[in-house]
């Protein structure tokens, strides 16, 4: 037969509530000790390090306070008069006199091989201008008779007419002039259309010459 237990109530739960404790206690104190290094560090990381009150005593100015307080004064004060110039800005001075500056004169083009465009200056002939508006039908015998000028001079101008034969063909709008001197001999014919003269004759000794 099994020896009774003699122990008494209550024991055994105490003792497992012991062991449980201490099993707690112990896992407690393996879990601090495997984290104490991490924790150190980071303490010392977060934590300002702290020098020595010797240390501090070392590096202490060796001026009065008062002292110590006017340099911190008057310091920036002299590094603004540093910076800081007297000199008045001296304003722009707008410029004075006057400026020759040459003027750019257009050169002559030259106008070799160019036709003269230029009228002709009309030569001066002494005499009378006599004057006539051919009209249709009129021809230059009938001008000649109403001018009472000679036939023979007629004849002269009708053989040195030319080919297109202006002056037996008068035209009606056309003038003609002739020119007379004092003894009523003549001395020049045009046939002229809007002033201008498109045909010309000339006395050259006893006939006439035809001018282009």
């Amino acid at each position: 037969m099994p020896t009774p237990d003699r122990r008494p109530r209550g024991h055994n739960r105490r003792a497992q509530q012991r062991r449980k404790n201490e099993s707690q206690v112990s896992l407690m104190d393996r879990i601090k000790a495997a984290t104490l290094p991490l924790y150190q560090r980071i303490s010392q990381m977060i934590t300002p390090h702290r020098q020595p009150a010797s240390t501090i005593r070392q590096w202490r100015s060796p001026l009065p306070r008062y002292h110590v307080i006017g340099l911190a004064v008057l310091c920036p004060v002299w590094l603004l008069l540093i910076a800081w110039d007297p000199t008045p800005s001296t304003p722009p001075v707008p410029p004075s006199g006057s400026l020759n500056v040459p003027l750019a004169v257009p050169a002559e083009v030259p106008t070799t091989g160019q036709p003269d465009t230029a009228k002709p200056v009309e030569e001066t002939v002494n005499g009378t201008w006599l004057q006539h508006d051919v009209l249709a039908g009129e021809t230059l015998y009938s001008i000649f008779r109403k001018f009472e000028l000679p036939g023979a001079e007629l004849s002269r101008l009708i053989a040195v007419e030319g080919p297109d034969r202006p002056l037996t063909r008068l035209q009606s709008g056309h003038s003609v002039f002739i020119l007379v001197d004092t003894s009523r001999r003549i001395k020049r014919v045009e046939i002229r259309s809007y002033g201008q003269a498109i045909y010309r004759y000339d006395r050259q000794g006893e006939s006439f010459t035809l001018k282009n």
